[in-house]
């Protein structure tokens, strides 16, 4: 069934219940007929499935099959270059001391997610696993973490990583409340991109939600272009 849709054990473990995700970005009738039984067998609790935008039969398929919508998926790259506007002194590299605050911030940052609009997940197991994916982003020696400072206090954090030896990630870029509106994340943004065109990278991917206007314009206004959308459901059994 590996072809068809998977089990996701880390989201199954994080959430107490059992979830899987379809593989490919399309649906057929004899393929959600395949996945439903499979997931049934299983007791999977909750179906996660990435639906490209341009095929209308799949989206059809999907919300016949009560797949619930619960975000656009935006995706962005930027083509690596020389930053013309000199490095700001409002950021540094992040230090272990931080990660209480960075913790704090990124259990209240991310309002706009899929798992925000999912009704089925609770706001503390929204808050906790944006927690921990900071946590082990800033546990991973080969990541790179850049922290905003406003005043005395940390205004914010971006996440850096690599995909391939080409090709470098923006993953989490939080803002505390007070911080945001002042420049703090467009400071993060380009901290970013002078490290991934120091260490080679030729390309930097990000992906950002649909209704998170804010962030499509700072990414928008550091050079980056969205390349690709997606539609992500949700289906409850």
């Amino acid at each position: 069934m590996n072809d068809l849709c998977r089990e996701l054990e880390w989201d199954s473990q994080f959430f107490g219940r059992r979830i899987a995700r379809i593989e490919s970005d399309r649906l057929d009738k004899h393929c959600l007929n395949l996945t439903l039984a499979w997931c049934k067998e299983r007791g999977i609790e909750c179906l996660y499935f990435l639906c490209s935008p341009n095929d209308d039969e799949s989206v059809a398929i999907a919300e016949a099959a009560d797949f619930h919508l619960v975000d656009l998926r935006s995706e962005l790259n930027w083509r690596t270059e020389i930053l013309q506007e000199p490095l700001s002194s409002f950021v540094r590299q992040y230090q272990e001391s931080d990660l209480a605050t960075l913790q704090q911030i990124a259990s209240q940052a991310y309002t706009a997610t899929r798992f925000s609009f999912d009704s089925r997940f609770s706001r503390e197991q929204v808050a906790d696993l944006y927690k921990e994916w900071v946590t082990v982003s800033c546990q991973n020696e080969k990541h790179k973490i850049f922290v905003a400072w406003n005043e005395n206090d940390i205004a914010g954090f971006i996440t850096c990583s690599s995909d391939t030896e080409e090709i470098g990630r923006i993953g989490l870029l939080g803002l505390s409340e007070e911080a945001k509106g002042k420049g703090f994340g467009r400071q993060l943004v380009q901290a970013a991109q002078r490290h991934f065109w120091a260490t080679g990278m030729r390309e930097v991917q990000v992906v950002t939600q649909g209704r998170n206007i804010a962030a499509q314009r700072l990414y928008q206004s550091c050079g980056f272009r969205t390349f690709k959308l997606g539609l992500w459901y949700h289906k409850w059994f």
